[in-house]
Formats: structure tokens, C-alpha cells, sequence
């Protein structure tokens, strides 16, 4: 075991915010990650990896799953994902939903499906739209379609304008143009850029040279495309 995952498992030096501890005393707690976390983003941003790591270590240390995923996430970029996948865990464990997907997201990449729909359903089950959006392309990826679109649609209702969008390809997909326009819209109306482009390309096909050049007008001034 790692130095790194051998101070992972001794949780015996942590003063961790606690469920079970007075509102007050979890507060200050946090508040003080938050300003490890501030060090720490500080350090990051000046390129001092191996201090911002310190300092997201302190506050992961006091029960602050951001600063867990963080760490994490330096991890991944130093190119070791046997720590990045250690504190992602962590931090899933802990209830973070945004964890369990990054875990999801990076045990589906190292082509762990099983673990990864489980860190997903781990979210899903507490109705986190992003979960259902990831495990949803996963099912769909692997011709499990009613379960897959009913995630999908479920993240839609709930505005997770990148569920609107994968629809809307599944549907283009079909060559259900219509069912596609409809969730490409609904995508693009929430500020949805390739659903944007790929509405006006619908738009277009259909013969409404019109509207497809206001959409595409939309994707270029909205999000700076060149």
C-alpha cells in the first residue's frame, strides 16, 4: 500500500464534520476547509501542484469531499490513478454525488463497467441528474434502451440540458427528425451549444433556413465561437 492510501485508511488523525455533530461545530469545521481550499486553488492556479495538494489534503482531512475530489483530481493529472481513484472513493463514500460520478467516470474509462455503473447508481438513487445521465449513456451504449431513456428522460425533466441532447441524437439516430427537433430544442433552450447547432441542422433539413440560421447566430454569440 501507498503512503498515500495507507493515510487514506487511518482516519485516526482526522477531525471530520460529522452528520452527528452540532450544527455549530460542523460549520466551523468546514469553514476552515474552505480556506485550505482557497490555499489550495491558489497554488494550483500558480502551477505549485505538490502545495495544493497539502493544502487539499488538510481540508479533505476535515471531512471536505470538494477538496477530496480536488486532490483527486491533481492525482489524475500527475498521472496517478490509483490515488485519484482512492480519494474519489473517499469522497463517494462520504455521500458526495459529483464524486461518485467523477468515480463512475473514471472507472468507466479504465473499463471497469460494473464499478462504474455502481458508483453512478449510488447517485441515481438519490435522484442526481448527472448520475442519470452517465449511466443512462452507458445502458444506451449497451442496448439496454428502455432503461437507458427512461434515465435519460428523467434528467431532462429535472433540466439536465446534456440529457435533452443525447436524446436528440438517439432520436436523429432513428431518423425520427421530429422527436429529435423537439429535444434538440429543449437542449439548445437551455443554452445548450451543440444542441444549438445540431437543432439548426434539423432545421435545415426540414427546410426552415430561417430559424436554423437564428440558431446558429445563437451557438456563435452565445458561446463565442469563432
Amino acid at each position: 500500500m501507498s503512503d498515500e492510501l495507507s493515510y487514506i485508511a487511518d482516519t485516526s488523525h482526522a477531525a471530520v464534520a460529522r452528520p452527528d455533530q452540532p450544527a455549530s461545530a460542523r460549520e466551523a469545521i468546514l469553514a476552515d476547509a474552505t480556506e485550505m481550499c482557497e490555499i489550495a486553488f491558489g497554488h494550483e492556479v500558480a502551477g505549485d501542484l505538490e502545495s495544493a495538494k497539502v493544502w487539499y489534503r488538510r481540508a479533505a482531512e476535515l471531512g471536505d469531499t470538494t477538496a477530496m475530489c480536488d486532490l483527486a483530481t491533481i492525482f489524475l493529472i500527475d498521472g496517478d490513478v490509483d490515488n485519484a481513484l482512492a480519494w474519489f472513493d473517499v469522497a463517494a463514500t462520504a455521500g458526495s454525488n459529483a464524486a461518485r460520478c467523477e468515480l463512475g467516470g473514471l472507472l468507466e474509462r479504465l473499463g471497469e463497467a460494473e464499478r462504474a455503473k455502481r458508483a453512478y447508481q449510488a447517485a441515481v438513487d438519490e435522484s442526481y441528474p448527472e448520475a442519470m445521465h452517465w449511466l443512462g449513456r452507458m445502458l444506451l451504449a449497451e442496448g439496454q434502451t428502455e432503461a437507458a431513456v427512461d434515465l435519460l428522460k428523467t434528467a431532462a425533466d429535472m433540466y439536465w440540458s446534456p440529457s435533452m441532447y443525447e436524446l436528440g441524437n438517439w432520436m436523429f439516430e432513428l431518423d425520427r427528425v421530429r422527436d429529435a427537433k423537439h429535444w434538440y430544442l429543449r437542449a439548445a433552450s437551455e443554452g445548450h451549444c451543440e444542441a444549438m447547432l445540431a437543432l439548426a441542422s434539423v432545421l435545415e433539413r426540414m427546410g426552415d433556413d430561417e430559424n436554423a440560421a437564428e440558431w446558429r447566430r445563437h451557438a456563435v454569440q452565445d458561446h463565442n465561437l469563432a
